[in-house]
């Protein structure tokens, strides 16, 4: 197929420019590595940094009884952070993570008899530290095979790609799935 370029187009300037990058005086990245920044981010180091923290279980008999690792199958009754950050201490791996968490859709809940349930409403920068934190938690706890199911509102999912493809790689999501 012709172009209708003639040679001495194909060798000006501008010809060159577009196939030698190096003379371009901005080059774009040659990178897949990507991240949001923002103030107040803290580090990945720092995020793994072991919490001081304790868990109790609880005994049928209504007895409590500190431990010091988390029993397979457990459900942890806890501030997920704390929760993740025991599982990490633990060395134990989960190969299913299902994680349903505020939607920050900017309102204020309430129950079935109009009481205050909860506010839903941080600032878009804030919802996506707290989620960048756990998710970085999760991906150390989580097993090669494993997966994550993240059950979240339309309000915050494509910052939430982009956080979970920094966290984990972009090639890493499987299926997107909106009903």
């Amino acid at each position: 197929m012709a172009t209708g370029i003639s040679k001495k187009e194909q060798h000006s300037v501008d010809s060159l420019t577009a196939v030698m990058p190096h003379r371009d005086p901005h080059p774009l990245p040659y990178t897949n590595f990507f991240e949001f920044t923002y103030p107040n981010k803290i580090s990945v180091a720092e995020i793994l940094k072991p919490l001081p923290s304790s868990f109790l279980k609880v005994m049928r008999s209504g007895e409590t009884k500190k431990i010091t690792t988390v029993d397979d199958n457990s459900i942890i009754l806890a501030d997920n952070y704390f929760g993740l950050h025991k599982l990490l201490e633990s060395g134990e791996k989960a190969t299913l993570i299902y994680l349903d968490p505020p939607y920050n859709t900017g309102m204020d809940f309430q129950t079935r008899d109009l009481k205050h349930a909860y506010n839903d409403q941080i600032s878009d920068t804030a919802y996506i530290e707290f989620m960048r934190r756990r998710l970085i938690l999760m991906r150390e706890i989580l097993s090669d095979d494993g997966s994550i199911y993240l059950h979240i509102g339309h309000q915050m999912v494509a910052q939430l790609k982009i956080v979970m493809d920094e966290v984990f790689g972009v090639k890493k999501l499987q299926k997107y799935y909106h009903s």
